[in-house]
């Protein structure tokens, strides 16, 4: 059994992910990005904190198990292939718990929000962080930026905006040292 634990985010240049509970841009290609990426190991797990669920209509992706965490985890929406719990710790253990049960690659993709990108870096619970960079003048409330000591930055990929686009994009990996 193997399993990766990958931070996968978007931002501005400025580190602005959020405006008002939800995402400050349209961006089909980033989106189209995400599904395919979060989709791409055998059994797939979604870590998030209980806003980052709520903007996505309180339930599960499809091919994907979602993680919540929250003060409240009793209030969250019951449904297939969402579970709740008051940590991510908590979330991590049930996720390990579940791998030791099956067999195939467990991909855990933490996405969002701002603090629970914080606290999977200060735990050292991932090694590598997918993210997207939306280029242009874009307002936000919520910011998240990864940091720059024990980590290393690839060079961006560059995408002009498609035709769903808002803006162009770049995407980087960043792998702890």
């Amino acid at each position: 059994m193997i399993i990766t634990k990958t931070i996968i985010f978007a931002s501005t240049e400025d580190g602005a992910i959020g405006l008002n509970n939800d995402i400050p841009w349209k961006m089909r290609s980033d989106m189209q990005f995400f599904k395919k990426t979060t989709t791409s190991g055998e059994v797939n797990h979604l870590v998030m904190g209980r806003k980052t669920f709520e903007s996505m209509g309180s339930k599960a992706l499809p091919n994907r198990i979602m993680h919540v965490v929250s003060r409240t985890p009793e209030n969250i929406k019951k449904a297939k292939d969402v579970y709740a719990y008051k940590s991510i710790e908590q979330a991590i253990e049930s996720i390990d718990n579940i791998a030791k049960l099956s067999d195939p690659a467990i991909s855990v993709w933490i996405i969002g929000g701002a603090s629970i990108y914080q606290q999977c870096i200060d735990i050292g619970l991932v090694n590598k962080a997918i993210q997207t960079i939306v280029h242009g003048n874009i307002k936000g409330d919520t910011f998240f930026s990864m940091p720059e000591e024990g980590w290393v930055k690839s060079e961006p990929i560059k995408y002009l905006a498609g035709d769903r686009d808002d803006h162009p994009y770049s995407i980087v990996t960043w792998m702890k040292l």
